[in-house]
């Protein structure tokens, strides 16, 4: 096995954290016969730790994220619709297609549209209510904004300009310069003082910078994050309520290696709501520190995560 050291996503930041999972479930889909396995080490931050089978390196690991962006333009996932909060018919008839498409080993839609809305949780106007992980409005619509973001980078680099591959080892390496014309979609804390402090409307054009490979990068472990209905009410696997109702997004930092499976099911355990209540219990499963930060909205509709904060561990 080969490790490969991940330093740009710390787990200290949402969208790092996010982008490391959406790595792993990329190279599991595409290449699974590398038997990709992540986990974290304290270098003073966390950060993710890559295993791979054989002498696969770096460099092949951003290729092989490349190959996946290079199919993105046409996902079904991201072309059913402009957004998600639909009405329950169009969602239903969407999934629905997909579920009659899907293997066994071939339900990466399915998984998407799992993590997107459930039927039984809609609004006030009767669409459904998207994942707490969607954190546009207006006119900033999030799948518009997906298809948006892969055709930019699916693009012919101009003359000069690094490849793909290169540009996405270089998001998994650092530093990130953030010259990208493109909104975070409320995922990196970082962004907060540039559109939600700021004196201009945040669905406009060109209004934030951000690192275009990692926000594409993050936006592929929405599928770890299935979403269920609760009395009316949306629920999104890692967010949980404090005593005031407010939302918080937790994530465990674990040392084992695991696979994505380990991953997904490490994701939906209940203690995570309860970090210094159940800290025996998550330590026994190799759970060393949580993190969470609070989803913060503003506007009609739009929201962010604030700079996160250590929940237990660290």
């Amino acid at each position: 096995m080969t490790q490969i050291p991940l330093p740009a996503l710390r787990a200290s930041n949402p969208i790092a954290f996010l982008a490391a999972l959406g790595t792993l479930r990329i190279l599991d889909g595409i290449r699974p016969s590398w038997q990709p396995r992540i986990r974290w080490i304290n270098n003073g931050d966390w950060i993710p730790e890559l295993s791979v089978t054989g002498d696969n390196s770096l460099e092949q690991v951003s290729a092989a994220l490349a190959t996946k962006l290079t199919n993105r333009a046409t996902a079904p996932e991201f072309n059913w619709a402009d957004v998600i909060a639909v009405c329950p018919e169009l969602f239903h008839a969407k999934a629905e297609a997909a579920v009659e498409a899907a293997t066994v080993s071939q339900r990466e839609t399915v998984d998407f549209f799992s993590a997107f809305a459930a039927e039984g949780a809609t609004s006030n106007s009767g669409d459904l209510k998207p994942t707490d992980l969607c954190m546009t409005s207006g006119r900033m619509k999030f799948l518009k904004e997906m298809r948006t973001i892969t055709a930019n980078l699916a693009s012919v680099p101009e003359l000069g300009q690094a490849s793909l591959a290169e540009r996405f080892q270089a998001v998994l390496t650092g530093p990130w310069h953030y010259a990208d014309p493109q909104h975070s979609l409320g995922w990196d804390p970082t962004n907060e003082p540039v559109h939600a402090l700021g004196a201009y409307d945040p669905s406009g054009d060109g209004k934030q910078t951000s690192v275009r490979e990692l926000v594409y990068l993050a936006s592929e472990s929405l599928s770890l994050f299935p979403v269920f209905a609760h009395f009316g009410r949306l629920r999104t696997t890692g967010f949980h309520l404090d005593e005031s109702r407010r939302s918080w997004f937790f994530w465990p930092i674990w040392e084992p290696q695991l696979s994505l499976r380990s991953v997904r099911c490490l994701l939906q355990l209940s203690e995570l709501a309860h970090p210094t209540e159940k800290e025996s219990e998550l330590r026994t499963r190799g759970i060393h520190a949580i993190y969470r930060s609070r989803r913060h909205e503003f506007g009609k509709g739009y929201g962010i995560f604030r700079p996160a904060e250590v929940a237990v561990g660290g």
